[in-house]
């Protein structure tokens, strides 16, 4: 602080600035007193997230004209293949890329004029497609730091789903070859701590976390790094007032990143700032520029279990009645996860069009766990009933799909009907398991 006021003492001095000696230390101590005030709240909850409300843009200063125009805010981009969006209040004659309405919706910024948007998700051939933030930090993280870690996100109303597992990674450098890979999947450092499904259509919804740094860390990337078959999903229902086009993805706006230190308490930060609580009493609406971390929580930790998933398409022969045809079709999930996986989707999708085709049948929708789930989840409440919440999850998709509930059962098995295909085979107890993670479907 004092390397500043010697500085400007030499500019008054060359400038030959006459003052009497009470005026002249009268100014040095105004001076003071504002670099004091000044350093202080330049530094409480000083965002090290360049750019972090997507206000700014480039260089070239050229306005987003249509989607994927991430790199045309300052600072930010995309390290993969498929480009993030860049929305903005002031490029009204561009529909697709305007607020609040645009192409995937409707919403307002949730800080500033602007906001950006990600593909989080997408069933079909382009499933391996995802879009992602990334920024670089003011300054590399310190070892050991703790840092409060914020941004907020909503649904687009032209998402058919709706996810968790949106979350925020950490890194020292971006691979120069990211942009020829379509999916990031790393340990999320920032989640929500209850890993929710972000299902707000109209509104934010915050994401936040404390994040200990390893040291160096000069970039953050936000998006889905989560592999298909670990995501929870639901189908979302667009508002009957928006008039965006519904896609089998899921996609998310972003809005005000912030990455600060962090400071559990007003004195553990004018500690570390070095400041006194005289100095502190004097700094006006210091209630204000002080913000202790909403959430102090980093990363999800999630059990290990086995994560095969027993995914695989039947074969369907002409001379099979229906009946048979139905129940060749089985949905196969990962331990204690009800989403539906890509194959998982792809034999519902199978399922829709033999009732579509065979409009006066009916089905039953049978869930099952496999043993262990069964075990654990006595101990544990989010790995119980599994057979409900699957058979659950694919009844809501066959309702997505138009298909009257008139024409839908619903039974339960647990883990007591096993896979005959997983009776008695020897050295296969994880696949036999991962067999029995199903639903199925049998012909009323």
């Amino acid at each position: 602080m004092l390397k500043p006021l010697l500085k400007r003492l030499k500019i008054m001095k060359s400038t030959k600035l006459k003052m009497k000696g009470v005026l002249f230390v009268s100014a040095i101590c105004l001076m003071a007193f504002l670099e004091t005030k000044t350093y202080a709240q330049e530094d409480l909850n000083t965002n090290l997230t360049v750019n972090g409300s997507f206000e700014e843009l480039d260089n070239s200063r050229k306005k987003p004209k249509k989607l994927g125009s991430i790199d045309k805010l300052k600072d930010w981009e995309s390290p993969t293949g498929v480009k993030a969006d860049a929305f903005r209040s002031d490029v009204k004659d561009v529909p697709e890329v305007g607020i609040p309405k645009n192409k995937y919706g409707q919403e307002d910024p949730q800080h500033g004029d602007h906001y950006a948007g990600i593909l989080a998700f997408q069933t079909g051939k382009k499933s391996k497609e995802r879009s992602y933030l990334s920024v670089p930090l003011t300054t590399p993280l310190k070892k050991n730091k703790e840092y409060c870690v914020e941004f907020y996100v909503s649904l687009g109303e032209a998402s058919k789903y709706a996810i968790n597992s949106i979350g925020a990674i950490f890194r020292k450098k971006l691979d120069p070859i990211a942009d020829k890979v379509p999916i990031i999947e790393d340990k999320i450092h920032i989640q929500h701590p209850e890993n929710i499904i972000f299902n707000a259509f109209n509104g934010w919804e915050k994401i936040c976390g404390t994040y200990k740094a390893r040291g160096g860390e000069q970039y953050i990337l936000i998006g889905n790094f989560t592999a298909s078959g670990n995501l929870k999903r639901e189908s979302a229902r667009k508002p009957k007032n928006i008039k965006a086009s519904v896609k089998t993805i899921s996609y998310y706006y972003i809005d005000n990143v912030t990455v600060r230190e962090y400071f559990p308490t007003e004195d553990s930060y004018r500690s570390a700032m070095k400041i006194s609580k005289e100095d502190w009493a004097d700094m006006t609406n210091n209630d204000k520029n002080y913000q202790p971390c909403q959430c102090k929580s980093g990363g999800v930790e999630e059990d290990h279990y086995s994560d095969l998933i027993n995914d695989h398409f039947p074969i369907i022969e002409d001379e099979m009645n229906l009946g048979e045809k139905i129940a060749a079709h089985q949905v196969y999930f990962g331990f204690g996860k009800d989403e539906l996986t890509d194959n998982g989707e792809e034999n519902l999708v199978e399922i829709v069009k033999l009732l579509e085709e065979n409009p006066s049948a009916s089905i039953t929708v049978i869930g099952h766990t496999d043993a262990e789930e069964d075990k654990v989840g006595l101990d544990k409440p989010m790995y119980s009933k599994m057979d409900q919440k699957r058979a659950k999850k694919v009844y809501d998709e066959l309702v997505a799909y138009d298909i009257d509930r008139s024409r839908l059962t619903i039974e339960l098995k647990n883990s007591t009907s096993p896979h005959p295909l997983a009776e008695g085979i020897e050295g296969e107890e994880e696949l036999d398991q991962a067999r029995n993670r199903r639903v199925e479907f049998k012909l009323k």
